[in-house]
């Protein structure tokens, strides 16, 4: 497993079965602020200068996407890859962006995808599974199609979600997950809205980043600089 470190420009390899870290990339130039899977064994990374990258496990090392905006400047939160366009997320405007792909690392200027004028300023991560899920930091969950919201929500649960730090599902993935550390918990829920299972913890009220594997049936929480697994029930 990698973790990838927002302040120390580090990237560390975790092995699962000695729990051992190593650093393996430690340019200090820029650090990774948000990751995501881009493909099977490729990671798409965003930098604390506002730009994009590929994290390739096998050279261990980070390629740069090019790739341009609508927009002079960006306030990058997450990104994500999806039938081959790129989707980034622009809290400084409250517009996710779709960008072609040209190639390999390669990407057009993005076309503000949001159409209904739906602020998302607030948001701290989002999904796609062919909707989008945006989380906001407050909890508050957005589903959008074709760039319109939708008429959808979670059910109320109790305590409600208080805050917002990852959002987790996509196409594979049966539910959402989202973690909500200022609860100590994730929660998880059906795509139509229901309560499924909420996990708590104290380790979780300093968690920062959520990995789901549902084939495993395993989750993996960063809180602080520990990873901790947890059985999906």
């Amino acid at each position: 497993i990698y973790a990838f470190d927002s302040t120390g420009g580090r990237v560390y390899r975790g092995n699962l079965d000695t729990t051992e870290a190593t650093v393996v990339l430690a340019s200090g130039a820029q650090s990774i602020i948000a990751a995501s899977q881009a493909s099977v064994g490729t990671v798409l990374t965003v930098l604390s200068n506002q730009s994009l990258g590929l994290f390739k496990p096998v050279s261990e090392d980070v390629e740069a996407i090019t790739t341009q905006f609508p927009t002079s400047s960006v306030t990058l939160t997450d990104a994500r890859i999806f039938a081959n366009r790129l989707y980034t997320l622009d809290t400084q405007h409250g517009q996710i962006y779709r960008h072609t792909k040209n190639a390999e690392l390669s990407f057009a200027t993005g076309t503000e995808w949001i159409t209904d004028n739906t602020d998302v300023r607030s948001a701290a991560s989002f999904a796609i599974d062919g909707s989008i899920y945006v989380l906001n930091t407050n909890g508050e969950i957005l589903k959008f199609n074709a760039g319109e919201k939708e008429n959808w929500s979670v059910v109320q649960i109790d305590p409600a979600l208080a805050s917002g730090v990852k959002i987790v599902t996509d196409e594979n993935t049966t539910h959402i997950y989202i973690l909500d550390s200022a609860n100590s918990r994730i929660v998880v829920f059906g795509k139509d809205g229901s309560l499924v299972n909420q996990y708590q913890s104290t380790t979780f009220a300093q968690a920062k980043d959520l990995l789901v594997d549902e084939v495993k049936k395993i989750m993996y929480v960063l809180s602080e600089n520990s990873v901790y697994t947890v059985n999906i029930e």
